[in-house]
């Protein structure tokens, strides 16, 4: 995407435009795609972004939803539920799901294309490899037990 930016001229700011035509090519030619995850650190130090559980440490994970598109809280759903199923097992790694809308806040973030889309920031630029990618693994374990459910569900 910075390529794309730079190519452009554009700002950071507009990354999402940049994005958006990659998102759809990719789920217009791919039907089964279900699911969109808007993977970020956050730009919060260390001690804002770290969980110890029984002495491992782990990145903490918060959801972002944009809340200025008309289906936004089909999103906000699905974040809040993935929020308290994490919650549940690993108690304080998820920091809840926070909406974003108004001035300084892209406030769609791609969200409009899916309604189980997500923006999910993982820990901060201190936080080692190692604590994101065990929160990583969080998310993938919650997720596959929410997407299996839901499976159960549909048939």
């Amino acid at each position: 995407m910075m390529q794309t930016l730079q190519d452009k001229n554009w700002k950071y700011g507009k990354s999402y435009d940049a994005s958006r035509p990659v998102i759809k090519e990719a789920m217009a030619s791919n039907e089964a795609i279900q699911y969109l995850f808007d993977i970020h650190r956050d730009s919060l130090p260390r001690d804002k972004t770290i969980k110890e559980i029984d002495n491992t440490t782990y990145a903490t994970i918060l959801f972002v939803v944009g809340a200025e598109h008309k289906d936004y809280e089909k999103n906000l759903s699905l974040a809040t539920k993935l929020h308290y199923a994490i919650d549940d097992k690993y108690p304080g790694v998820s920091k809840g799901v926070i909406t974003k809308e108004g001035a300084n806040s892209n406030g769609v973030y791609n969200q409009d294309l899916s309604n189980n889309a997500m923006l999910m920031e993982i820990g901060g630029y201190e936080n080692t490899l190692e604590e994101m990618y065990r929160s990583a693994d969080i998310i993938a374990e919650t997720f596959s037990e929410h997407y299996w459910e839901a499976e159960k569900v549909n048939k």
